[in-house]
C-alpha cells in the first residue's frame, strides 16, 4: 500500500440523521488507531468517545485501509450526530517502530512497505499536531522561546517581556489595559446555539450577577434559560 493522502483527520457536520461516517481518505491499521471526538459548535466543548461503547469501527487492515465509524454501534451507542455538533475522526498511532528484520532472512516487500507506511503516518500525525501549535514567523531569529507555566497563575495574562525575547504572566492590574465588562452578550437561536451569519436569533445576555423573576416561574422559563437572559430583542447576524 502507498500513503496517498497527507491527511490524518476527517470531520463531519451533524444532521440529526447520519450515524455512519467514512474515514476515507484516512487509512488505518486497526480500530484502536482512530480517536473519535464530538465537538459542540457553539461552545467548542470536545468529548472523546469510547470505542465499542459509543461507536464501532469497520475496515482497516494489517497493511492499511480505509473504513467507517458507526455511531449506532457499541454497548451504549452515541446515535445520530445532532445538528450543531461536529464529528472528528483522528488517526493516532503509537510512536513505535515494531518491525524486526532478521539478518539474511528472505525479505517480504509487504512487511517492509507496511513499516514504511506506518512511519509515514507517524510523520503526518506529528505534522498535524505541529500545524495546530503557535509558532514564530519563519523569519524570526528567536530560538528557545517558551510559554510561561500557568500553575497557580489564574487570572493573569500573557504579555511580551521587557527584553522582547519571550513571554511573561502578569496580573491585569499591573499593565496598562482597560478592563472589559464582566457581562457578555450574543445572539442565540431557539435551541440556545450561537447564530451563524445570515440567520436570525434573539439577544442573550449573561453576567456575574444573574437575573431571575421572583415568584414568577413561568416568566422565568421564558426569559431566563441556561443562565442566559433574553430581553426579547431579535437580531439578524451579518
Amino acid at each position: 500500500m502507498t500513503v496517498a493522502s497527507a491527511l490524518n483527520r476527517k470531520t463531519y457536520a451533524g444532521d440529526d440523521a447520519t450515524t455512519v461516517f467514512a474515514t476515507s481518505p484516512v487509512v488505518f491499521f486497526e480500530a484502536a488507531d482512530l480517536d473519535v471526538y464530538t465537538v459542540v459548535d457553539a461552545t467548542g466543548v470536545e468529548t472523546l468517545l469510547t470505542l465499542n461503547t459509543d461507536y464501532t469501527v469497520s475496515g482497516g487492515s494489517a497493511t492499511g485501509a480505509v473504513g467507517t465509524v458507526d455511531l449506532s454501534g457499541g454497548s451504549a451507542p452515541y446515535g445520530a450526530l445532532p445538528t450543531g455538533e461536529t464529528l472528528l475522526i483522528l488517526r493516532v498511532l503509537d510512536l513505535l517502530q515494531e518491525s524486526d528484520y532478521v539478518q539474511n532472512d528472505p525479505s517480504d516487500a509487504n512487511v517492509q512497505e507496511t513499516a514504511i507506511d506506518r512511519l509515514t503516518m507517524i510523520v503526518q500525525q506529528l505534522s498535524e499536531e505541529n500545524d495546530r501549535a503557535i509558532q514564530l514567523p519563519v523569519t524570526s531569529s528567536l530560538v528557545g522561546v517558551e510559554m510561561p507555566d500557568p500553575t497557580d497563575q489564574a487570572g493573569k495574562v500573557v504579555v511580551v517581556n521587557s527584553a522582547e525575547d519571550g513571554f511573561s504572566l502578569v496580573a491585569a492590574v499591573d499593565i496598562d489595559v482597560t478592563p472589559a465588562s464582566a457581562f457578555i452578550a450574543t445572539v442565540l437561536d431557539d435551541e440556545g446555539r450561537a447564530c451563524k451569519p445570515g440567520t436570525v436569533g434573539r439577544l442573550a445576555v449573561k453576567g456575574p450577577t444573574g437575573c431571575r423573576y421572583l415568584d414568577d416561574p413561568e416568566r422565568q422559563k421564558v426569559y431566563v434559560r441556561n443562565g442566559w437572559n433574553y430581553p426579547g430583542d431579535v437580531y439578524e447576524m451579518l
